[in-house]
């Protein structure tokens, strides 16, 4: 086994536990939501809804590109790839969506833990799996490169 091997290896089980710490944090951001519900109302009720409904697609989506990415031993983008569109999708929808619905009475939601832990972890997931991308790429190059 090459160093290159041994990093594509760590590259591996760093994304796959990033994905599924993920899935994990937005299962208790539902949890911790539907929490909520019992003294909400109106429209805070519904900007909650919305957010369960978000965060139980993105908790449920992350498990099988986890295990995808776990199980990709041969070398393929795909996962990679996946794995990084999803997570800057997710960034994306979620700043447009907290544009477009800002907190109405406490402006200092967003600061949660859970909140800033998945933030941290979808652009951990963006770097990483961009990273697993370049040393696929590279390798891939340096095999066709050693075939001419």
């Amino acid at each position: 086994m090459t160093h290159v091997d041994d990093n594509r290896s760590l590259i591996i089980y760093i994304v796959t536990v990033l994905i599924f710490y993920t899935s994990g944090v937005c299962f208790a951001i539902v949890y911790q939501e539907t929490e909520e519900f019992r003294t909400e109302s109106g429209s805070e009720l519904m900007t909650s809804q919305i957010e369960v409904l978000f965060f139980t697609l993105c908790g449920i989506a992350h498990v099988p590109i986890g295990f995808w990415v776990y199980k990709n031993r041969k070398n393929d983008a795909g996962p990679y790839l996946i794995a990084v569109t999803g997570s800057l999708l997710i960034v994306l929808l979620y700043i447009l969506y907290k544009i477009i619905a800002p907190p109405i009475n406490d402006a200092h939601e967003d600061f949660g833990v859970l909140n800033i832990l998945s933030r941290t972890l979808q652009v951990s997931i963006i770097i990483a799996g961009s990273y697993g991308l370049y040393s696929i790429i590279t390798w891939k190059k340096k095999i066709l490169e050693s075939l001419r």
